[in-house]
């Protein structure tokens, strides 16, 4: 299975200079990926917004995490109310993914999509 985690180009440079995928402090720390492409793509486009640089998405090979004794964990924050954000199909790793290199599949550059306040509809760019 893949999983799928949105960020920015000035975020992904620091990412793959750091060979590191950290966790966000807000919270709980944890590395917030997808098991869909689409709540990836709205939330690079929302980190690319806040930066002003480009949204990229990198793909991430969950057995791999796996394998590398990371614990995956179905998540929803229950923050706008139960069941608000199921739409993120957001699965968590609650330490940085390090070294990156050893559970990465590839990332690339995704078209910009209107943010806003839930998911844009499907764009496949992988085949």
């Amino acid at each position: 299975m893949i999983l799928y985690h949105g960020t920015s180009k000035l975020r992904l440079k620091q990412i793959l200079e750091e060979d590191c995928l950290r966790t966000t402090t807000a919270n709980m720390p944890r590395v917030c990926l997808s098991s869909k492409y689409e709540p990836a793509l709205y939330f690079a486009n929302l980190s690319a917004w806040t930066d002003t640089s480009s949204p990229f998405v990198i793909r991430l090979k969950a057995e791999d995490l796996l394998d590398n004794m990371y614990a995956l964990t179905p998540y929803s924050d229950p923050f706008y109310g139960e069941g608000e954000c199921d739409w993120e199909y957001e699965v968590s790793v609650c330490e940085d993914i390090y070294p990156l290199g050893e559970v990465i599949k590839d990332f690339k550059e995704v078209p910009w999509t209107e943010v806003r306040s839930k998911c844009p509809p499907p764009i496949t760019l992988w085949a």
